[in-house]
């Protein structure tokens, strides 16, 4: 199902009902997104998560979203910014991720490279 939602600032308060349940979330075209909620992490089955084309969003929020495997960002400026491996300020919040992609280019976590 695809939604575009141009005007949506913030994600609804009711979308954290399925914090237990969720898997996969793609946020894409929302301009006038600024920030994704503190709640999050909450998501403790959160294992996709895709952000495209949301320029005024400008960080993760904090925490980790650890059954996180799969993270893409595209077309974000700030949040690739803050999602560089090692020096980003956001990188340790999906440097556990198997797949991370950042502009369509995969990059290899740190964790990966540890095994």
């Amino acid at each position: 199902m695809n939604h575009q939602l141009p005007q949506l600032e913030a994600l609804p308060r009711w979308s954290q009902w399925s914090a237990t349940t969720l898997q996969e979330i793609a946020i894409v075209e929302c301009p006038n997104l600024t920030a994704l909620p503190d709640w999050l992490p909450n998501f403790v089955s959160l294992s996709k998560l895709g952000i495209v084309s949301c320029h005024k969003l400008l960080s993760l929020p904090m925490g980790s979203l650890t059954a996180l495997r799969l993270y893409g960002v595209a077309d974000c400026p700030e949040l690739i910014r803050r999602c560089q491996p090692e020096i980003g300020e956001d990188w340790l919040k999906i440097a556990h991720a198997s797949d991370i992609f950042i502009d369509g280019k995969r990059l290899i976590s740190c964790s990966q490279d540890m095994d």
